[in-house]
């Protein structure tokens, strides 16, 4: 492995024990976090492989994944940009993306990373490469409201015509509150699944209405964009 960039060797949070002041974060932390390194500083793969995850999520914002091997990934996190994509092969010290980052080497499972890479969209993808498919990202063909509500749940604000979760009987104003038999209460909570399952999957959700519980399965579409 190399240095992921080459500006700043000065880490700001080190991995191991730490106290954040925020609660309920992980009092372990898994990654190292580099600092002074600006906003322009290209972040460089520390090793070969095969990119599993070039997204943006609330956590991490601009965040990439790559894989080295079984059990081996490296996640680039804080960036402003990213150059490479899912299914892309990169060699060591390639650009792979801009600016501030976050590194985390990854040997079996990480506490703390939230949905950020559940090891089903490790497995979903990378078997998808290794039998030469496109990587095709799905969604649930819906729009939904991104505020936090206090009784949980996500509300649905639309839901697609041309979307097999219209068919299923998922309406405007349902709120959906469990996937797959567990909570949801905001969008990542979605991604997780979509992330780890692809285009005609079914899903199957709880969803409130009138203040009755229903169950529905709903296939997963192909993302637009």
């Amino acid at each position: 492995y190399i240095w992921p960039e080459t500006v700043s060797r000065k880490i700001t949070s080190p991995q191991g024990a730490r106290n954040t002041g925020i609660k309920g974060a992980s009092t372990n932390h898994k990654g190292v976090d580099i600092g002074g390194v600006g906003t322009t500083t290209s972040v460089l793969a520390t090793k070969a492989g095969v990119v599993i995850t070039s997204a943006l999520s609330k956590s991490y914002g601009n965040y990439v994944v790559i894989s080295h091997g079984p059990g081996n990934t490296t996640l680039y996190a804080h960036m402003s940009s990213r150059s490479v994509k899912e299914g892309d092969t990169v060699t060591q010290g390639q650009v792979i993306g801009i600016t501030t980052i976050k590194m985390v080497s990854k040997d079996g499972d990480i506490e703390g990373l939230g949905f950020a890479i559940p090891s089903a969209r490790v497995k979903f993808v990378a078997d998808r490469l290794i039998a030469g498919e496109e990587i095709v990202h799905s969604a649930f063909g819906i729009t939904v409201d991104r505020r936090h509500l206090e009784e949980g749940g996500i509300l649905v604000l639309n839901v697609s015509a041309n979307a097999g979760a219209a068919e299923a009987g998922l309406r405007p104003k349902d709120v959906i509150v469990a996937v797959e038999g567990r909570a949801v209460s905001d969008t990542g909570d979605l991604a997780r699944i979509t992330r780890s399952r692809g285009v005609g999957d079914l899903v199957d959700i709880t969803v409130r209405r009138d203040g009755k519980l229903l169950d529905l399965t709903i296939p997963l579409v192909k993302a637009e964009g």
